[in-house]
Protein backbone atom coordinates (compact mmCIF):
# COMPACT_ATOMS: atom_id res chain seq x y z
CA UNK A 1 0.00 0.00 0.00
CA UNK A 2 2.83 2.40 0.86
CA UNK A 3 4.38 1.71 -2.52
CA UNK A 4 1.15 2.55 -4.29
CA UNK A 5 0.90 5.87 -2.43
CA UNK A 6 4.55 6.62 -3.18
CA UNK A 7 4.07 5.85 -6.88
CA UNK A 8 0.97 7.99 -6.91
CA UNK A 9 2.75 10.94 -5.30
CA UNK A 10 5.72 10.57 -7.65
CA UNK A 11 3.31 10.34 -10.58
CA UNK A 12 1.50 13.51 -9.49
CA UNK A 13 4.80 15.36 -9.06
CA UNK A 14 6.08 14.19 -12.47
CA UNK A 15 2.75 15.06 -14.04
CA UNK A 16 2.93 18.50 -12.41
CA UNK A 17 6.42 19.10 -13.85
CA UNK A 18 5.27 17.99 -17.28
CA UNK A 19 2.30 20.33 -17.10
CA UNK A 20 4.48 23.23 -16.00
CA UNK A 21 6.86 22.50 -18.84
CA UNK A 22 4.02 22.41 -21.37
CA UNK A 23 2.45 25.61 -20.01
CA UNK A 24 5.82 27.33 -20.01
CA UNK A 25 6.43 26.46 -23.64
CA UNK A 26 3.00 27.68 -24.73
CA UNK A 27 3.11 31.00 -22.86
CA UNK A 28 3.86 33.86 -25.24
CA UNK A 29 7.22 35.40 -24.51
CA UNK A 30 7.79 39.15 -24.86
CA UNK A 31 9.27 40.04 -28.23
CA UNK A 32 12.79 41.24 -27.95
CA UNK A 33 13.94 43.82 -30.44
CA UNK A 34 16.96 42.84 -32.40
CA UNK A 35 20.08 44.59 -31.27
CA UNK A 36 20.93 45.45 -34.83
CA UNK A 37 17.61 47.12 -35.69
CA UNK A 38 17.77 50.58 -37.19
CA UNK A 39 17.94 53.36 -34.57
CA UNK A 40 14.72 55.26 -34.02
CA UNK A 41 14.98 58.61 -35.77
CA UNK A 42 13.46 61.75 -34.35
CA UNK A 43 10.71 63.24 -36.50
CA UNK A 44 11.82 66.07 -38.74
CA UNK A 45 10.56 69.40 -37.42
CA UNK A 46 10.35 72.18 -39.93
CA UNK A 47 11.21 75.44 -38.23
CA UNK A 48 9.00 78.35 -39.04
CA UNK A 49 10.66 81.67 -39.69
CA UNK A 50 10.61 84.09 -36.78
CA UNK A 51 11.01 87.01 -39.14
CA UNK A 52 7.73 88.69 -40.01
CA UNK A 53 6.72 90.01 -43.40
CA UNK A 54 9.06 92.98 -43.70
CA UNK A 55 6.71 94.79 -46.07
CA UNK A 56 3.92 94.56 -43.52
CA UNK A 57 6.13 95.94 -40.75
CA UNK A 58 7.29 98.77 -43.03
CA UNK A 59 3.69 99.57 -44.02
CA UNK A 60 2.56 99.81 -40.37
CA UNK A 61 5.45 102.05 -39.35
CA UNK A 62 5.28 104.16 -42.52
CA UNK A 63 1.58 104.86 -41.97
CA UNK A 64 2.30 106.07 -38.45
CA UNK A 65 5.25 108.17 -39.62
CA UNK A 66 3.05 109.71 -42.32
CA UNK A 67 0.49 110.53 -39.63
CA UNK A 68 3.02 112.77 -37.87
CA UNK A 69 4.13 114.37 -41.12
CA UNK A 70 0.47 115.16 -41.83
CA UNK A 71 -0.05 116.44 -38.29
CA UNK A 72 2.77 118.97 -38.63
CA UNK A 73 1.65 119.96 -42.11
CA UNK A 74 -1.91 120.59 -40.89
CA UNK A 75 -0.65 122.66 -37.98
CA UNK A 76 1.56 124.74 -40.25
CA UNK A 77 -1.40 125.39 -42.54
CA UNK A 78 -3.50 126.52 -39.56
CA UNK A 79 -0.68 128.77 -38.34
CA UNK A 80 -0.32 130.57 -41.63
CA UNK A 81 2.14 133.43 -41.96
CA UNK A 82 0.40 136.28 -40.18
CA UNK A 83 1.48 137.44 -36.75
CA UNK A 84 -0.65 139.57 -34.43
CA UNK A 85 0.54 142.97 -33.31
CA UNK A 86 0.80 141.88 -29.67
CA UNK A 87 -0.62 139.57 -26.99
CA UNK A 88 -3.85 141.61 -26.72
CA UNK A 89 -4.53 141.25 -30.45
CA UNK A 90 -3.77 137.54 -30.18
CA UNK A 91 -6.20 137.13 -27.26
CA UNK A 92 -8.87 138.95 -29.25
CA UNK A 93 -8.29 136.60 -32.18
CA UNK A 94 -8.76 133.58 -29.90
CA UNK A 95 -12.44 134.53 -29.57
CA UNK A 96 -12.91 134.27 -33.35
CA UNK A 97 -13.25 130.55 -34.24
CA UNK A 98 -12.13 131.23 -37.82
CA UNK A 99 -8.89 132.96 -36.80
CA UNK A 100 -5.46 131.32 -36.99
CA UNK A 101 -4.99 131.93 -33.25
CA UNK A 102 -8.20 130.06 -32.39
CA UNK A 103 -7.53 127.18 -34.78
CA UNK A 104 -3.92 126.77 -33.68
CA UNK A 105 -5.03 126.94 -30.05
CA UNK A 106 -7.54 124.15 -30.74
CA UNK A 107 -4.90 122.07 -32.51
CA UNK A 108 -2.50 122.42 -29.59
CA UNK A 109 -5.20 121.69 -26.99
CA UNK A 110 -6.62 118.66 -28.79
CA UNK A 111 -3.30 117.21 -29.98
CA UNK A 112 -0.97 117.94 -27.10
CA UNK A 113 -2.83 118.95 -23.96
CA UNK A 114 -5.97 116.80 -23.88
CA UNK A 115 -4.54 113.79 -25.66
CA UNK A 116 -1.25 111.92 -25.88
CA UNK A 117 0.30 112.77 -29.25
CA UNK A 118 2.28 109.53 -29.11
CA UNK A 119 -0.83 107.29 -29.14
CA UNK A 120 -0.58 106.60 -32.88
CA UNK A 121 3.11 105.70 -32.53
CA UNK A 122 2.44 103.40 -29.56
CA UNK A 123 -0.27 101.56 -31.45
CA UNK A 124 1.93 101.12 -34.54
CA UNK A 125 4.88 99.96 -32.44
CA UNK A 126 2.77 97.33 -30.65
CA UNK A 127 1.28 96.08 -33.92
CA UNK A 128 4.70 95.76 -35.54
CA UNK A 129 6.33 94.27 -32.44
CA UNK A 130 3.60 91.61 -32.22
CA UNK A 131 4.62 90.37 -35.67
CA UNK A 132 7.99 89.24 -34.29
CA UNK A 133 8.29 85.99 -32.37
CA UNK A 134 10.89 86.55 -29.73
CA UNK A 135 12.97 89.68 -29.52
CA UNK A 136 12.28 92.39 -32.06
CA UNK A 137 15.23 94.10 -33.78
CA UNK A 138 16.89 97.22 -32.39
CA UNK A 139 15.72 99.25 -35.39
CA UNK A 140 12.11 98.84 -34.23
CA UNK A 141 13.00 100.27 -30.81
CA UNK A 142 14.91 103.07 -32.54
CA UNK A 143 11.87 103.87 -34.69
CA UNK A 144 9.70 103.98 -31.57
CA UNK A 145 12.05 106.44 -29.91
CA UNK A 146 12.45 108.62 -33.01
CA UNK A 147 8.74 108.80 -33.82
CA UNK A 148 7.87 109.60 -30.20
CA UNK A 149 10.45 112.38 -30.34
CA UNK A 150 8.63 113.67 -33.43
CA UNK A 151 5.30 113.61 -31.59
CA UNK A 152 6.80 115.46 -28.65
CA UNK A 153 8.61 117.96 -30.87
CA UNK A 154 5.37 118.72 -32.77
CA UNK A 155 3.88 119.82 -29.45
CA UNK A 156 6.97 121.90 -28.69
CA UNK A 157 6.56 123.51 -32.11
CA UNK A 158 2.83 124.14 -31.48
CA UNK A 159 3.56 125.85 -28.15
CA UNK A 160 6.18 128.06 -29.75
CA UNK A 161 3.88 128.72 -32.73
CA UNK A 162 1.25 130.17 -30.37
CA UNK A 163 3.96 132.45 -28.95
CA UNK A 164 5.24 133.25 -32.45
CA UNK A 165 1.77 134.53 -33.41
CA UNK A 166 2.06 137.26 -30.78
CA UNK A 167 5.74 137.91 -31.50
CA UNK A 168 7.10 136.38 -28.31
CA UNK A 169 9.09 133.75 -30.22
CA UNK A 170 11.25 134.50 -33.25
CA UNK A 171 10.75 133.02 -36.67
CA UNK A 172 14.25 131.51 -36.38
CA UNK A 173 13.24 129.65 -33.20
CA UNK A 174 10.03 128.39 -34.81
CA UNK A 175 11.95 127.14 -37.84
CA UNK A 176 14.45 125.40 -35.55
CA UNK A 177 11.52 123.65 -33.83
CA UNK A 178 10.19 122.53 -37.21
CA UNK A 179 13.63 121.26 -38.20
CA UNK A 180 13.74 119.08 -35.07
CA UNK A 181 10.48 117.44 -36.14
CA UNK A 182 11.81 116.98 -39.68
CA UNK A 183 15.00 115.40 -38.32
CA UNK A 184 12.99 113.04 -36.11
CA UNK A 185 10.90 111.99 -39.12
CA UNK A 186 14.04 111.46 -41.22
CA UNK A 187 15.50 109.20 -38.51
CA UNK A 188 12.22 107.27 -38.23
CA UNK A 189 12.19 106.68 -41.99
CA UNK A 190 15.82 105.47 -41.84
CA UNK A 191 14.82 103.03 -39.07
CA UNK A 192 12.07 101.68 -41.33
CA UNK A 193 14.62 101.21 -44.11
CA UNK A 194 16.84 99.23 -41.72
CA UNK A 195 13.92 96.95 -40.85
CA UNK A 196 13.17 96.40 -44.53
CA UNK A 197 16.62 94.98 -45.36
Amino acid sequence: MAKKVLYSVVGVVVLGFVLLLIIGLNTPQPIKQAQESAPVQNPVVVATSSAPDKQKVAAILSASTDHYVSLLSSAKTVLGTTQYADANAGLKALNDPSSAASQLGSFRTNTCLKNDPGTNAMSAYQEADNLYSGTSPDALGNWNEDINNAASDICLWAGDAVSWQIKEVTTTKLRADEQKVTDDITKARADIQSLSK
